[in-house]
């Protein structure tokens, strides 16, 4: 069957060009219907030709599906009064990529009759091994030469998650009936011809493109056994404990026997910048796989590092701000500073008992002595760090600054500033 050239219709009008595409259609769906020899008596209960026609698809032809949307766009929904130019573009455009899919499907079926079905398999499954082995020996992983395609297929599953769709795709179409199982996801059945069409374009799609993204998200090792899932539960327990530790810092009250809920809401009320996070890595995922569980490291790194130095930054932008805005309620401050109310308590009662957290690694205990022996001695320093020292500990205008502010007056992480003090104060000390 040909192609259709968008040139011989765009003088012609629009209800031509409707019933002229559309009978084309029609023709395309009754040659499918005698190469798949489909029994439409099955569905003599639906009074509509089109509605017949978009039954048969949706729930027994795998082979140009997307007819679905031509029919639906041309019979089932079509309106002459919303009808543009576009939309005869985007016709000719579907009807042609069904014909070329159409016609490739001809081409596989004329290969199996003249090499035989058996011949054209074997070799798409010798094919189908090597990638895997090629994708495995990409990431340094092993195997064994006489590992079967499903074995393979989970171990690429396992370290290739980017591809997930694609290799659960090649896993319903090929894998299992490659071992004599019949795991075809889908009620519609593929038949020879479309079961190699599928394979070899997920094959294809693999080959090309597997390189590209081989490294997006982390590899996880499963010992014997060992599911996605059984990670994912152990990452929440991880998480649930940080919880734990991070409330503890606070000095703020929980029950271990309540379920981890309770916990979660907790640091979510003193912890409202981490809120995402938390949501996130406590959604109920019933297929774990490697792009969660990455996202779930990447989590509990940046909130087990951070959490008591973004605590205090808090602490000290509640200060700043209200500082400026005394007369405000402290329903207008959380609201303009998008803190819960919990957390400005909490910053609250912390500034009022005058507790600190922040140990010797956050702000080093730095005496009025070292000080002066540091303004004596700017000398040993170099231009940058004498003039973050000066504005850090107020050496000359008796205005010291907290780490935040430093930070963001220099331009630089206050993991950065932590590092300059701390290595000055060694070098003061050893003078």
């Amino acid at each position: 069957m040909k192609q259709l050239n968008y040139d011989d219709y765009k003088e012609k009008p629009i209800y031509v060009v409707h019933v002229d595409i559309l009978s084309k259609v029609l023709e395309l769906v009754y040659q499918i219907i005698k190469e798949k020899n489909i029994d439409m008596d099955k569905y003599s209960y639906i009074d509509s030709e089109y509605e017949r026609i978009y039954h048969m698809f949706y729930y027994d032809v795998n082979l140009c599906s997307d007819i679905k949307y031509l029919i639906k766009e041309l019979g089932i929904e079509y309106d002459t009064s919303n009808t543009s130019n576009d939309d005869i573009d985007s016709w000719i455009f579907s009807y042609n990529s069904l014909i070329d899919e159409f016609n490739d499907y001809l081409d596989v079926k004329k290969e199996v009759e003249i090499k035989g079905f058996e011949n054209v398999y074997d070799k798409l499954l010798d094919d189908l091994k090597n990638l895997f082995k090629e994708m495995l020996d990409y990431k340094n992983k092993p195997y064994n030469d006489d590992d079967k395609l499903s074995i393979l297929l989970k171990k690429v599953e396992q370290y290739y998650n980017y591809y997930i769709l694609t290799i659960s795709d090649l896993e319903s179409a090929f894998v299992g009936y490659a071992e004599g199982e019949n795991i075809d996801e889908q009620p519609k059945r593929l038949n020879n011809i479309e079961r190699i069409i599928k394979v070899r374009a997920n094959y294809n799609y693999l080959k090309k493109n597997y390189r590209e993204n081989a490294f997006i998200y982390r590899d996880y090792e499963l010992k014997e056994g060992e599911t996605f899932s059984d990670l994912y539960i152990k990452y929440l327990d991880r998480s649930y404990d940080l919880y734990r530790e991070m409330l503890d810092f606070l000095k703020i009250e929980y029950d271990n026997k309540k379920p981890p809920i309770f916990i979660i809401d907790k640091v979510k009320k003193y912890y409202p910048f981490y809120i995402d996070y938390i949501d996130d890595n406590n959604k109920p995922y019933f297929n774990p796989y490697a792009a969660l569980l990455t996202r779930m490291d990447e989590y509990y790194e940046i909130m087990s590092k951070n959490y008591k130095e973004d605590f205090i930054n808090e602490i000290n932008r509640y200060q700043r701000f209200i500082k400026n805005n005394k007369d405000l309620s402290i329903d207008e401050i959380a609201n303009k500073l998008n803190m819960t109310i919990e957390e400005i308590e909490k910053i609250n009662e912390i500034v009022n008992e005058d507790i600190s957290f922040k140990d010797d690694n956050y702000i080093p205990n730095i005496t009025e002595e070292i000080k002066e022996k540091m303004k004596d001695n700017l000398i040993v320093f170099n231009d940058r760090d004498k003039e973050i020292l000066k504005y850090r500990f107020g050496l000359y205008s008796g205005i010291e600054h907290s780490i935040l502010e430093t930070a963001e007056h220099f331009n630089l992480t206050t993991t950065r500033i932590k590092q300059i003090e701390a290595k000055a104060i060694r070098k003061i000390r050893k003078i």
